[in-house]
């Protein structure tokens, strides 16, 4: 396996600036040659449709979420909502805080394990002579057959396919139960709930680019049919629904497994499509594009799917995964800006362009935090010297003006400086001018949650390494967690963990905490 990375290391990505929490991850593509499978299929007729292969993605510019560092990643998945990443020779599992934390469960595993399917709160790999079961099942299955993929039933069956052989064998109790055979070798095996019913089991085959299900409780093959010229990857949502990836096609099919398997809808997304997700609180079929390394949610309630949202990802995000609470986190790095220049240019274009996003994202997101660097003072309470700052950036009346229109003018009865407010115009230095002037939103849709749990008393974030500005607290308070009003109401405590010293300074800012129920 060739690793194509966008950094010294792979990265793993929890990326929801404007959608569900998604986790994009850099890897590579493996397996045997193209050459070599067309050759197999008789020439150039197979080189249109089949084997498809991950396509190279350009360099990721600005991507939405915050980063992990990870040693090299190859796939990632999650169940009951657990992920598991799996590396070159390690499963880690955990939530997505313990992960962001590193106290996830590290399984150490050897180079013959495949990647990881997650089902019923289970992990299952296909490794050299076993199977491995990790998460609320730990249980080995020593096997003589050369499986290279596997996945666990909800009701505790263990089918693992193989690469080489046109079989699907059946396991339980650890023991050997049954042998289906199928029409190909399989790439990708993956048990999928349906409710009322045994689950639903699906195989995918890249070389002739198909999807089948497997029949598993009447011991035979089920249907097997076309996705389109060139699969990628297959997700399982809820009530037997199935997400396909078609990389060549640029498409993304949708299909349900209940009782048989059928394709009920197909739609165009960005070119190279790898893999899908189901995010259940949003109610959206997600697909990651590597070509434009991007991340696209579409609403397929109504027979045909429409695109919702859309964020950047990391490039070569071949997995991407949701989490089912419908919380939705995003981080922000505003501009600094820098008056009378063209970063304060900079700033103000940003601005512009991001209040109508904000006005979106709460119609659309019941449970949203946006937390990160604001770069902007609100109050005059939010800085030691307010008077001394008054025409400087992240102090600049427009810019406060910008906060009004966001967070209101709590706890004041009205906004501070109107005057002074209303007279500014922007310090751009360049080519960017613009007529909004913003004033203070009587209804806000976002909340400062350190300022509402602490009116009196919301601690500064940031202090300058000149003069003795940290030893006497002459700071800003530039980093927020902007909150819609249903997580507002979760919100219990928040604090800043500043440094008991200068010494022992890790940055220039205090990291803001928030506690949530």
């Amino acid at each position: 396996m060739n690793a194509r990375l966008f950094a010294p290391n792979s990265r793993l990505r929890f990326a929801a600036a404007s959608g569900a929490v998604a986790a994009a991850l850099a890897l590579s593509a493996c397996g045997a040659s193209p050459s070599a499978k067309i050759e197999e299929a008789g020439g150039e007729a197979a080189a249109n449709m089949g084997s498809a292969e991950p396509v190279q993605s350009p360099q990721s510019s600005d991507p939405a979420g915050a980063v992990v560092d990870f040693e090299p990643v190859s796939d990632v998945d999650v169940t009951n909502g657990r992920i598991g990443v799996r590396t070159e020779n390690a499963l880690t599992i955990g939530t997505l805080e313990e992960i962001q934390q590193g106290k996830a469960a590290r399984h150490e595993l050897d180079q013959s394990c495949g990647e990881a399917s997650a089902n019923a709160g289970t992990f299952a790999l296909a490794c050299a002579g076993e199977i491995k079961l990790f998460g609320d099942r730990e249980e080995t299955i020593a096997t003589d057959k050369p499986v290279t993929v596997a996945t666990v039933a909800s009701t505790g069956e263990v089918l693992a396919g193989s690469d080489t052989e046109r079989k699907v064998w059946v396991f339980d109790g650890g023991e050997l139960k049954d042998t289906i055979d199928v029409a190909r070798e399989t790439d990708q095996l993956q048990a999928v709930q349906v409710d009322g019913q045994r689950d639903s089991v699906v195989r995918t085959n890249r070389f002739d680019t198909t999807i089948q299900d497997i029949d598993w409780n009447g011991s035979r093959q089920g249907g097997t049919l076309r996705v389109g010229l060139g699969v990628g990857k297959v997700r399982g949502g809820e009530h037997g629904l199935v997400l396909a990836a078609d990389s060549t096609g640029n498409q993304l099919h949708v299909y349900t497994t209940d009782g048989i398997i059928r394709l009920q809808q197909s739609a165009p997304v960005p070119e190279g499509p790898w893999d899908a997700a189901w995010d259940p609180a949003q109610r959206l079929a997600w697909v990651s594009s590597l070509a434009s390394n991007t991340a696209t949610g579409y609403d397929i309630s109504q027979g045909i799917p429409v695109k919702r949202k859309h964020f950047a990802t990391v490039a070569d995000a071949q997995s991407i995964i949701t989490l089912d609470d419908g919380t939705v986190v995003s981080s922000l790095y505003l501009p600094s800006g820098s008056t009378g220049t063209e970063k304060q240019d900079e700033k103000w274009r940003f601005l512009d362009q991001f209040e109508p996003l904000l006005t979106q994202w709460a119609e659309e997101n019941k449970d949203m935090v946006i937390g990160g660097d604001w770069n902007i003072c609100h109050r005059r309470e939010d800085l030691k010297n307010w008077k001394g700052n008054q025409k400087s950036s992240g102090f600049l009346p427009g810019e406060r003006a910008f906060m009004d229109s966001v967070f209101g003018c709590f706890p004041d009865d009205e906004a501070q400086d109107v005057d002074t407010k209303d007279e500014a115009g922007f310090f751009g230095a360049v080519d960017y001018v613009s007529d909004l002037r913003r004033s203070a939103c009587a209804e806000p849709r976002w909340f400062d949650v350190a300022r509402r749990l602490q009116p009196d008393d919301a601690p500064y974030t940031w202090w300058t390494y000149r003069g003795q500005a940290f030893n006497n607290n002459a700071g800003w308070r530039i980093d927020y967690q902007a909150v819609t009003a249903s997580m507002l109401e979760r919100a219990q405590r928040t604090w800043v963990e500043k440094a008991a010293t200068v010494e022992e300074r890790w940055s220039d800012h205090s990291p803001l905490l928030v506690e949530y129920s």
